[in-house]
């Protein structure tokens, strides 16, 4: 995979974060209420098809703050949504972490992924409370 050593950087320093009061880790937790049984392991495959993706490295590196509350936080790759993994309209397919029975949309994620992909441009997001923020 091209972006091997961003997933390893995920493996390494993203996905062991532990939620604290005020940061939720859509890569290591799963709030029962709201998620599936095996949202993690969901979100955590989706994000590594987005990686996958990539028909060679990017040369803009784009690092966003605070994965959307029905965007990535359910989806688990920035700047999409559960709606978008499903459309067809992206050059991966993902599945939804979500119990809705209706899939989560984030309006912006709709023009910020096309945008993005279309110029080959790797994104990411991260909480400011990350120490990650600063790759």
């Amino acid at each position: 995979m091209i972006l091997n050593d961003v997933r390893n950087l995920f493996d390494m320093r993203v996905f062991p974060i532990s939620a604290a009061d005020l940061l939720f880790n859509q890569y290591r937790e799963r709030d029962p209420r709201i998620d599936l049984p095996n949202a993690v392991k969901i979100r955590r495959q989706n994000l590594i098809n987005y990686l996958r993706s990539f028909s060679r490295r990017p040369s803009i590196f784009i690092v966003g703050e605070a994965p959307g509350p029905r965007g990535c936080r359910f989806s688990g790759v920035p700047f999409s949504s559960e709606v978008q993994l499903s459309s067809g309209e992206l050059p991966f397919m993902g599945l939804k972490s979500s119990i809705s029975n209706l899939r989560y949309a984030e309006k912006s994620s709709i023009i910020s992924l096309r945008v993005i992909l279309s110029h080959q441009m790797l994104s990411i997001l991260m909480s400011s409370q990350s120490e990650i923020v600063a790759i």
